[in-house]
């Protein structure tokens, strides 16, 4: 009896170790950290009320792009999905946002608009298109890769579609604070594209 006793005793304690150890590891679980792209440091104007107005979206975006998590590639074909590293908001919805900006401060005659948007008619011009990739690879080189082109929903196209890639390097893949300042950078590099083909489109309108 007093032998059942004190094993009954020590399963317990052991139960009762295992339970502690778990909460142990649960309490050092590492700090979620949250990262943003951002637009062109530029300070922005009010624009007169008979400015035109550029839409830019929707583009069409590969599902990873609207996941919170951090999504790297490894090598081969194998993706990793950060656990601890998230952005603030999801890539694809930055990404409209971001481009809008960006191309607003780098044109003097219109406003640019991020899709969703609720305020552009069906004459208005409106930069679309599909991105293939967006996101950095195990040497930490980010890549944008994508279609787009500027059309109407009145007359179709006014800048025919074509396939653009924009790279730029951040300094390790481990480093997300880089790599999220790498993919704002070909983000401008990108606005920088749109805003010289409105200009071209611009002085074709009478």
């Amino acid at each position: 009896m007093t032998r059942c006793m004190t094993r009954t005793g020590f399963g317990r304690s052991l139960l009762l170790s295992g339970l502690m150890l778990l909460l142990s590891a649960c309490g050092t679980s590492p700090n979620v950290r949250y990262y943003s792209l951002s637009p062109m440091d530029a300070e922005y104007g009010e624009a007169p009320d008979d400015t035109q107005r550029l839409g830019i979206g929707p583009f069409r975006m590969p599902d990873y792009l609207t996941r919170s998590k951090i999504v790297t590639r490894a090598a081969g074909a194998e993706v990793r999905i950060d656990e601890y590293n998230r952005w603030l908001e999801p890539v694809a919805d930055a990404f409209h946002s971001i481009v809008a900006a960006n191309v607003d401060f780098l044109t003097d005659d219109v406003v640019a608009v991020s899709f969703p948007y609720r305020i552009l008619d069906s004459s208005e011009l409106k930069v679309v298109g599909r991105v293939e990739r967006f996101d950095a690879d195990r040497r930490g080189e980010v890549s944008l890769v994508l279609q787009w082109a500027i059309a109407t929903a009145e007359t179709g196209f006014v800048l025919p579609p074509r396939r653009a890639v924009y790279t730029a390097q951040a300094s390790s893949a481990n480093d997300y604070d880089a790599i999220a300042r790498a993919m704002s950078d070909v983000l401008e590099q990108f606005s920088r594209d749109v805003a010289a083909a409105w200009d071209v489109i611009d002085r074709r309108i009478p």
